[in-house]
This record gives structure tokens, sequence and C-alpha cells, in this order.
């Protein structure tokens, strides 16, 4: 760990608890560590506690007034979404049906300040028969796009007018995935009518899944963008601060039949245990924490700083997610056991490699794909190359999904 992740931590953990600042390096790299932030989708949920460090302990004037502009327009953001979104559930209710809020809203109430706790959109599930409903009222809002996910045929996205976007799902995951995690998640009963419950979000109610349901469904979540590119030291806060407010309506006995049967078990065991000795999650959940393997959790805090919440868009984890979520999602593909046949695999992509490009799904013809996958390939650097980030050698992708195997492997998520 170094000094930069060692504050940014430090300021994180007062932030949440809302526990004493401490004393800190004034020789702090104050630059990377609001970089960092940035990153992780938590700069403005430590403003304050930055704000509030003594003076001599404090970032540059200039930096701390930058801070505090993007902090305050992110709040003012995060309360037009909730705006919104209050606008589309009035609507929704005159028409007769009631979307389901998941995740950001309903987490954002759960920090101290509700508004830095921000979120790039508002994800809502629907029963398919109020899809044409909910797109009027979008288009009543200014509706500019409408995008289908290219991973999930039962998720889009609309972007309005005023820039907003909402991800609607129709279910939370593609049923079509035939395995035996996606079963389990199904027989979780997740969006089962009567778990249903309703919470608060800034002083309104809102319909969204049950406690356990919803704890369910972010491990879910949290796992998925961990395989794929990153999944943020935030996602930790969120879970802990989840538990923690509604412990007491979780069966734990029900949890870990759950976490078990979709195969987290050993992840689930990482994660908890970094929360409780990081954010101080109540132990409840995993009496055993001290018992751990610490290794793993080395390993997890260690690639959830070097990627962030999309892992930052680095070349050789983009490129190593894709590669690696097909052997996520399908736990019936076994992962190339020597370097020989992994770069191979790397080297030549698979049909379902192939149908992941959203401009083309005939992947048995293999001269049209190979050369729409090259273009796609070319393309995708002359994006990384004006957008000023670096690309990738085979090597750095090779080492990249080697290390990120070998730590999925050791927290179960990869067999």
């Amino acid at each position: 760990m170094n000094s930069v992740y060692d504050l940014l931590l430090v300021l994180l953990q007062c932030a949440v608890n809302k526990s004493a600042v401490p004393e800190t390096d004034c020789e702090a790299d104050w630059d990377t560590v609001y970089s960092e932030a940035c990153a992780h989708g938590v700069a403005a949920v430590i403003y304050s506690t930055v704000e509030k460090l003594p003076a001599g302990q404090k970032p540059p004037p200039e930096l701390l007034a930058v801070w505090k502009s993007n902090t305050l327009s992110l709040a003012v953001k995060q309360m037009s979404m909730i705006s919104s979104l209050f606008s589309v559930l009035e609507k929704a209710k005159n028409d007769g049906f009631t979307p389901i809020v998941l995740k950001g809203p309903v987490l954002g109430e759960l920090y101290p300040e509700p508004l830095t706790r921000c979120s790039g959109d508002i994800d809502i599930l629907i029963d398919q028969k109020d899809e044409g409903s909910l797109l009027s009222i979008f288009r009543s809002h200014g509706c500019l796009q409408e995008t289908v996910s290219v991973d999930n045929q039962h998720e889009h996205t609309y972007i309005l007018n005023t820039g907003i976007r909402y991800e609607v799902h129709r279910r939370l995951w593609e049923e079509k995935i035939n395995t035996p995690r996606y079963k389990a998640l199904q027989d979780a009963g997740l969006t089962s009518p009567d778990s249903f419950i309703r919470l608060q979000v800034m002083g309104r109610q809102v319909l969204t899944l049950g406690h356990r349901e919803h704890l369910i469904y972010m491990i879910y979540h949290m796992a998925k963008h961990f395989v794929v590119n990153g999944m943020g030291i935030r996602l930790l806060t969120d879970i802990t601060l989840y538990y923690n407010a509604y412990k007491s309506e979780i069966s734990l006995e029900k949890l870990w039949e759950d976490i078990e049967n979709i195969g987290y078990k050993s992840f689930c065991e990482s994660v908890f245990s970094l929360c409780i000795k990081l954010f101080s999650m109540d132990s409840s959940i995993y009496p055993d924490y001290l018992n751990h393997d610490e290794l793993s959790e080395k390993m997890i805090l260690k690639d959830i700083w070097e990627g962030g919440i999309f892992g930052k868009h680095t070349a050789a984890r983009e490129l190593s997610g894709r590669f690696l979520r097909q052997y996520y999602e399908n736990e019936e593909k076994k992962l190339p056991k020597n370097k020989f046949m992994l770069l191979l695999a790397l080297l030549v992509p698979t049909r379902g490699e192939l149908e992941r490009i959203d401009f083309i799904s005939l992947s048995d013809i293999k001269l049209v794909a190979w050369f729409q996958r090259t273009k796609h390939l070319i393309s995708r650097w002359f994006q990384r190359k004006t957008r000023g980030l670096k690309n990738c050698t085979m090597k750095e992708r090779m080492d990249c999904s080697m290390q990120r195997i070998s730590m999925l492997e050791k927290v179960g998520l990869l067999k």
C-alpha cells in the first residue's frame, strides 16, 4: 500500500463513520489523492473531511477550491437526478405501475451527506408490460437516446435532454444464461413482489428490493464489476453502510445460504472481512473474520486500488476483463491452465467474444467476423489515442490477465 491510498482510506473511514479527523502527513501528494478519489467515486464523499483538516495539513488552496466546486456541482447533479426520478415515479403511479428503484438513491440515504454519493445513472426495474408507458413518460421528459445493452438485452438505457441517464431493467440479469450461478440467483427470489419494501429517499418513499434481496443484488453487481473491469472502494462502503443500517431485517442464515448457492462464499468472506476491518461493518455478518486468509484480502484491495470503479479504462484491464468475462458467466467453460494455451485464447477470440461486438453477431462467418474484430480493435486503439490513454502491448495484457486470473480463482469467482 502506498501513502496516497493510505491517506485516501483514512479520509474515507472518517467520512463514512463520522469519526474525528486524524493527523495527516502535510507533505501528502494531494493532486494524486484527489485524482484517485475521483476514480473511486468518493471525492465528494470525503470533501467535508478534507476541509476540516488543520490549516497546515489541507490541500493547496487552488486544489481545495476546485474540489469544493466539483463537490457542489455533483451534489446539484444528484439532486436533479432525484427530482427527475420523483417526477417519473409520480407519472408512473398515475399510469398504474410502480418502478422498483435500485442501488444509487437508496444507498445515498445511508451516507452522512446523501447528495455526495453520486451515481452516473438511475437504475430502475420494471415489468416488461409497462415498458411502453415508461417510454412515453421519458419522451414527455425529452428523451434523446435509447440504447440496448450488448451484454444484457433486458437492460435499456435512456438519456434525457437534461443529460440524466436511466438504466431500465426488465430483469436483473440475463435468464437465458443457463448456469448454476444464474439458476441460484433466480432461486433466491430477489424480484418476488412479496419481498418489495418502501424506503425513504430525500423525504419520500420509493419501492425497492427487500433488505436481503438488495444486498444479494449488490453483491452480484459488485462481483460482476470486479471480474470485468474494477469495482472501486465505494462498493465496500456501500455494502458496509447498507448492512449496518438494516442488519436486524436480514436473515443471516438465508443470506449465507444464497451466497453459497450462487458461488460467492469465498469472495464474500474476503469482502466482508475487508469491510469489517476497514469501515467498521458489523461483524455479525462474518464473525470468523479474524481467522480469514489475509492474502485474499490483500489481493482484492490491491486490485480495487488499481482498478477504480471502471478499471480506470486502462487498455490491459479492458481487454483482460472482456476475456475473463466469458469464463465468469459460463462456469462450465474452463480456463486454459498454461501460458501458451492462455496466450492462444487471448489471441483467438471465441464465438462469445465476437458476439459481444455490437456490429456483428454471425460469428460463424469467420472471415467477416475477423475483419470486423480487427476494425473494432483499430477503432478502439485510435479512440484511446485521441483520449490521451495509453494502449497496451500483448505482454501487458497477458501479465494483467495472469495476475487477475490467480486472484479471481483464489476468491472463487473463476474455476
